[in-house]
This record gives C-alpha cells, structure tokens and sequence, in this order.
C-alpha cells in the first residue's frame, strides 16, 4: 500500500481534513470526494480555505461541530476499484460506499486488498 495522506490523528478523522488521494493498493484507490463548503459566524469558507481557516484555529472534529453553523456542501472518502495497466491504476468505479472517518476508510481499504473483493 501507497498512503499520499497520512493520518493527522484521532482528533482529525473527519474526512473534511483531507483531499484527493489518501492512498493506493493494488487494486484499489482511497480518495477524498466532494466539495466543502461551510458557514461560520455568517461567512462562507470553501474546500482548501474552509480547512486553512479550521486548522489555523487549531480545531479539531469536535471543534468543527461546535463552530460550524450550517454544512452546506460536505466531502467524504470513497474506494474506487481499479485494474492495473501497464503498472498504472485504472480507476473503473467505487464500491458504492462512502466513510467519513480516516480510519475506518483505510482499514476497509486493507481489508478489500486483503480479501480480494
């Protein structure tokens, strides 16, 4: 397994903090999909400066639920299963599951790549 995106820690699992590829196996790719967009004291902060903006406050999960007043657009993780092409990952569709937390997405990542499904 290939992780792009490391964990960055059990207060930070919600997939919010992450973007694009987490990681790859074999057969499989671990992504972060979606457009965020969030509200907090009646502004609006979108994808990669809605997370600039939570994490130069030093938020964690728990403090993205207090302070955000309304989710307006959310991302999550997703597993695409793919086919190797001349060593290159061909994504072909996910598996029809979406995960919010970190670490349940790799762990059913690993288990995918473990049973072969």
């Amino acid at each position: 397994m290939k992780i792009y995106r490391k964990s960055l820690g059990k207060d930070k699992q919600d997939s919010f903090w992450y973007d694009g590829v987490i990681a790859n196996t074999k057969n499989y790719s671990l992504e972060a999909m979606g457009d965020i967009e969030i509200e907090v004291n009646d502004k609006t902060y979108q994808d990669d400066g809605a997370r600039v903006f939570a994490g130069s406050r030093g938020w964690t999960d728990e403090e993205l639920d207090k302070n955000v007043s309304e989710w307006q657009h959310n991302n999550w993780f997703e597993i695409l299963k793919g086919k190797r092409i001349n060593g290159r990952l061909m994504l072909q569709g996910g598996e029809g599951k979406v995960y919010h937390e970190y670490d349940e997405a790799m762990k059913e990542l690993k288990r995918l790549e473990e049973e072969g499904d």
